[in-house]
């Protein structure tokens, strides 16, 4: 069943490919050239190709073309439209008009450059791991940027009932953490009431206190409104593209992200 399921999903996707390239050429007037898979970014929900083309005045140009189901298409150009004004992230080129599949696409530009996983696999000595940290503060810097200007206050329906906080939730305190902290007690969770400290550094609180904290906010409280943030979600090193052209971070891959 999973097999015929699988081969199913790839004719799906063949058929919705040849339409995509179709429509991109008479859209955009270009001659597609080239289309490679691309296997390094994270999901494996989504189908994503490099795809070359050359324009009528000769010059090859590059673009990012993700396939997926409606639902995260939709949710992802929604966030991307939103965040994009306080963040760089890739532009929208063109999006799928024909409705004949179950897949969906949108084409973003192509941002040359490597993902921050790959530096940090590059990793050798000392100097490299300093230049490392000052990559990740300024995310760090970027994120605390997108979170300050996005406060809001909502309901408490609506902050529980955000895909962030579904998917995480059940991570900390859904079968994930059962499976992992409770029925094999024999792991990290040992030290789950230890005293943290990092380069001779004292942190407050323990993790068990930290987990106390975050499940008194996520018990019910129907009348009470609660800070939320815009968050990227996923901002993972695997979602953050660090662009030699113009020396800075380029964020992308925002079905995670949630606007309210």
């Amino acid at each position: 069943m999973f097999t015929k399921q699988k081969t199913n999903n790839r004719l799906l996707l063949r058929s919705a490919l040849k339409h995509s390239l179709v429509e991109i050429e008479k859209s955009l007037n270009v001659k597609v050239v080239g289309l490679e898979r691309i296997i390094k970014i994270y999901g494996s929900n989504t189908n994503s190709f490099l795809v070359k083309t050359i324009s009528t005045k000769n010059e090859i140009v590059s673009y990012f073309l993700k396939f997926n189901e409606k639902k995260h298409i939709e949710r992802e150009l929604e966030v991307t439209r939103f965040i994009e004004k306080f963040l760089l992230t890739p532009k929208i080129i063109l999006i799928s008009k024909k409705k004949l599949f179950a897949l969906r696409w949108v084409l973003f530009e192509y941002v040359p450059g490597n993902l921050m996983t790959e530096k940090f696999l590059q990793i050798k000595n000392r100097k490299d791991l300093e230049l490392f940290c000052k990559i990740e503060k300024q995310k760090e810097k970027l994120l605390s940027n997108l979170y300050y200007k996005s406060k809001i206050k909502i309901n408490y329906n609506s902050y529980i009932k955000s895909r962030t906080n579904q998917l995480f939730y059940n991570r900390l305190f859904g079968e994930r953490y059962e499976l992992f902290f409770v029925k094999n007690p024999n792991n990290i969770s040992l030290y789950f009431d230890r005293q943290i400290v990092v380069n001779n550094i004292k942190f407050p609180y323990t993790v068990n206190q930290i987990f106390k904290s975050i499940r008194k906010k996520y018990s019910l409280q129907n009348n009470k409104k609660i800070i939320a943030t815009m968050g990227q979600g996923d901002a993972h090193h695997g979602n953050i593209i660090i662009n030699k052209k113009i020396d800075c971070l380029i964020l992308f891959n925002f079905e995670l992200s949630i606007i309210f």
